[in-house]
């Protein structure tokens, strides 16, 4: 008997972990270190904890200088009602307790629109500046990044 496999793409997985690839090339080997990266594996309700912290932990280097913070990746392919639904309330409350417990400063950085490897628009959001899990175009404004071409 021959058996094939077919493969099904999750468009927004996919994009989502594009997204994380290229928030991780943005930051300079020589300065920042990946010290974690979690995945999102996981069966039958079945996960490692580290699958509920943000995506990643990086170290800043600068001399003697050593500091961690993490960074939550989400691409969005655009926003509704004028803002951005970036995760469920619960997923905010684990972010919030994760930055109180381990005392590691969390950013959110949200793309939005165009692909996961290459976003319109990017945010760079401090975790403390957020107080719910959907978030206003106007106040989203202020965490622009500019893309470098």
């Amino acid at each position: 008997m021959k058996c094939t496999q077919t493969e099904v793409i999750d468009y927004n997985k996919k994009n989502g972990y594009d997204f994380e690839k290229y928030i991780v090339g943005k930051f300079n080997r020589k300065f920042f270190k990946i010290k974690e990266w979690s995945g999102d594996k996981y069966v039958a309700g079945s996960y490692a904890e580290t699958t509920t912290h943000p995506d990643i932990l990086f170290e800043f280097m600068l001399g003697n200088k050593r500091e961690n913070f993490s960074v939550e990746c989400k691409w969005r392919s655009r926003h509704y009602n004028d803002g951005i639904e970036f995760s469920t309330p619960e997923q905010l409350k684990r972010y919030k307790k994760y930055e109180l417990d381990k005392k590691v400063k969390v950013f959110i950085d949200l793309g939005i629109g165009g692909m996961g490897k290459s976003p319109e628009n990017i945010f760079m959001i401090p975790l403390e500046k957020i107080d719910s899990h959907f978030i206003s175009i106007k106040k989203l404004k202020q965490f622009e990044k500019k893309k470098a071409v």
